[in-house]
């Protein structure tokens, strides 16, 4: 019954960091200052700081997959170029190349990173201004924490801990993994039009109603970067008119399955470490 749970409590938080995010994108009201009210909300539910990952998602949709600009390809243990691959340093240097191995796993790890994260940002942005935030990010922490070792016994509670957190982490990653990862980066020198950016360095998961749910609309990915107010549920009504554009500028649409767009993550991982 409490791994049931934790497995649920898992999924519940990866939705609400969904709705977070599509306030992110003013995608759910029409005034920015109720997407950001409500954002803060679903934010406080989730343990998670509403402006540290607002400033890190508007970042990554400004230079999706460009070295140095996109926040999103620095990946402690994953490399997506051999420039990177090179780069690193103590532990990640031993594991490197193992990357294709240690995909999955790390995914259970995305949790926890993120709350590190968001404590640093609040190290390196700290004022009286932000207090409150930090009140409401400290309470979502102690409530998904703190508080099933003080409800249950202790065998219960590591097991809600583990599972809740090692399945949100693993459902977040493979949310937003698939979208960028193994597509091309684009180095300093390169000179991309925004609409060619967007457009081949993401890739979309072939539309049903179960995927759209289950991956936020994120499934819609080149759609969502090229619109990203765009509400979730009309994307799809996007996809047909983009496509015949992207034929006639002969640009890559990349849509794949599941299954395909996991081995060719891992097919890229491997390219890179083998050739490095």
């Amino acid at each position: 019954m409490y791994l049931a749970s934790g497995l649920c409590l898992g999924f519940f938080t990866v939705q609400v960091a969904g709705l977070m995010h599509d306030c992110v994108h003013r995608s759910i009201f029409k005034s920015p200052k109720v997407n950001d009210f409500f954002g803060y909300i679903v934010s406080a539910i989730g343990g998670i700081t509403y402006n540290d990952w607002k400033g890190n998602h508007e970042r990554h949709h400004a230079n999706p997959n460009a070295e140095e600009e996109d926040p999103d390809i620095n990946l402690p243990l994953l490399s997506f170029s051999r420039e990177r691959y090179l780069s690193k340093k103590g532990v990640s240097k031993i594991l490197r190349k193992y990357q294709a191995y240690l995909y999955y796993p790390m995914g259970i790890l995305v949790a926890f990173t993120i709350r590190v994260g968001n404590f640093v940002y609040f190290k390196k942005n700290f004022r009286y201004s932000v207090l409150w935030e930090f009140g409401i990010y400290i309470i979502g922490l102690f409530v998904w924490f703190v508080l099933p070792f003080l409800v249950f016994d202790l065998t219960k509670a590591v097991v809600l801990f583990l599972t809740i957190n090692s399945t949100a982490g693993i459902y977040l990653f493979n949310i937003f993994a698939p979208n960028h990862k193994g597509m091309p980066e684009i180095n300093k020198d390169d000179k991309y039009s925004f609409l060619e950016q967007q457009i081949i360095t993401a890739r979309n998961i072939y539309g049903h109603p179960v995927t759209d749910i289950v991956y936020l609309g994120l499934n819609y990915q080149i759609e969502h970067h090229l619109f990203p107010n765009c509400p979730r549920n009309k994307l799809k009504l996007i996809t047909p008119f983009l496509k015949k554009m992207c034929a006639r500028m002969e640009l890559d649409y990349t849509e794949v399955g599941i299954i395909n767009s996991n081995r060719m993550i891992l097919k890229e991982l491997q390219k890179i470490a083998i050739a490095a």
